[in-house]
């Protein structure tokens, strides 16, 4: 588990930083160009109806004691998934389906008869929470200007949870990522009394809280296999540069500064050896500007030499990270703004 320093705080250092990046040309003064199609261009329905359907199976615990943090665990996995772009199939249909999928996962196929419910199957299971305390006695020493500080009596509490996740592609059950989620809570309290007491609303809400950091600490994990295939759609041009209109918009995660990958697909020809296949070629990265809307975005690319390798049909998908959806790594490690 990494440990992430919010600095919400440094606003100057913030704004020191963002005053180095360049928000490319205002969209009032580009005007649109031509933008050559790509090699190999989507279909209607794949820019129409972005995001995968995915179906997130009731959270399982391997203790009892584990079952009141299931529901949250659940829910943070779900809440997730939509606010990065895909579509989250009903709770009640998930728990329906619970059965075959935990017999899917065991016998490596999914029932393909009739209508396909999802295009990903997502199971997790809580395999483990502990809390451990240590007391530690009061102590005073002086300092070198002849100062004399007191630490109290107090004891540390750190509550722990690890959660077992996997994704599977429908109906072959190919495994998408199998993943342990860590994550940790930390408390101090001061008293004299060695054993640590602590309430048990205390301990089950340092565990709970330790759970939501196992999955707000690794979810990008997840995500990044199943980020969603946006596209470009537009070119505009202006004297800052240029701007590239996609179908990525704020109801699927598109906000102000998010970063994307850009790719494209090419065909690799067959031969008497092996059948003709496509793959998926990275380009680089880009940023979300302001300009955008429920439906749609703009993203920025101010490496020029990327700006023109760009058509028409290329794909978008927001970048996933510790640090959030749609978000870079730390600027240092563990470090996220």
């Amino acid at each position: 588990m990494k440990t992430l320093v919010k600095l919400g705080a440094l606003t100057t250092l913030a704004f020191a930083l963002s005053g180095c990046m360049s928000t490319g040309p205002k969209l009032a003064e580009t005007r649109t160009v031509n933008l050559p199609d790509a090699a190999i261009m989507p279909t209607p329905e794949q820019v129409n109806d972005p995001g995968y359907r995915i179906v997130v199976s009731p959270v399982k615990y391997s203790d009892q004691a584990d079952a009141p943090f299931s529901r949250q665990v659940y829910d943070r996995i779900e809440a997730t998934l939509l606010t990065a772009g895909n579509k989250v199939i009903d709770r009640d249909l998930a728990s329906n389906l619970q059965r075959e999928l935990e017999a899917a996962e065991a016998a490596g196929r999914f029932n393909t008869e009739g209508v396909q419910p999802a295009d990903i199957a997502v199971l997790a299971t809580i395999t483990g929470t502990s809390l451990k305390y240590s007391h530690t006695e009061r102590d005073s020493w002086v300092d070198d200007d002849g100062d004399r500080h007191t630490t109290p009596a107090h004891c540390d509490f750190t509550a722990s949870s690890r959660i077992d996740v996997r994704a599977y592609v429908l109906p072959t059950m190919q495994k998408v990522g199998n993943w342990e989620f860590e994550g940790e809570e930390s408390l101090e309290t001061e008293t004299r009394n060695s054993k640590c007491p602590i309430s048990t609303t205390s301990a089950n809400s340092m565990i709970a809280d330790a759970s939501n950091d196992a999955v707000e600490s690794n979810i990008h994990n997840l995500l990044n296999p199943l980020a969603p295939n946006f596209y470009i759609l537009e070119r505009r041009d202006g004297d800052g540069g240029s701007v590239f209109r996609t179908n990525l918009g704020s109801s699927k995660g598109a906000f102000e500064g998010a970063v994307v990958k850009i790719s494209k697909i090419e065909k690799i020809p067959g031969d008497e050896y092996t059948k003709e296949k496509l793959t998926r070629i990275e380009l680089g990265e880009a940023e979300i500007t302001k300009d955008m809307s429920t439906d749609m975005s703009y993203i920025y690319i101010s490496d020029e030499a990327l700006a023109s390798q760009i058509r028409r049909g290329h794909i978008v998908q927001l970048k996933h990270s510790e640090c959030g959806v749609g978000e870079n790594g730390g600027w240092l490690e563990g470090l996220c703004f």
